[in-house]
């Protein structure tokens, strides 16, 4: 999964990649020019989820009994499907770190 998401970034020209010609191998992945202009509205997007956790924790459990009860009402008890909420948990997780 890191490959892929690094050679999308050089794809995107976000990152470049340089191979030294050592053993074993080595690489190394920078930051180009265009990829450094995302530094700040990312930082802007990671405090904003570091300042607003607790009400995003708040929402998901509000979410999460809301949505348990309503299964619980359906025949075949409480199945609980994985869905977008826990998507988009780990996605304000990974920006806060």
């Amino acid at each position: 999964m890191l490959t892929r998401t690094l050679r999308a970034l050089e794809r995107d020209g976000l990152a470049a990649r340089t191979v030294y010609p050592t053993i074993p191998p080595r690489v190394e992945y920078d930051l180009t020019p265009l990829g450094r202009t995302l530094l700040d509205p990312l930082s802007a997007l990671a405090d904003w989820a570091v300042d607003h956790g607790a009400e995003i924790a708040t929402a998901r459990d509000r979410h999460d009994a809301h949505s348990q009860g309503r299964q619980d009402r359906r025949p075949g008890g409480s199945h609980r499907a994985e869905g977008s909420a826990t998507a988009a948990g780990r996605v304000v997780e990974a920006q806060a770190i």
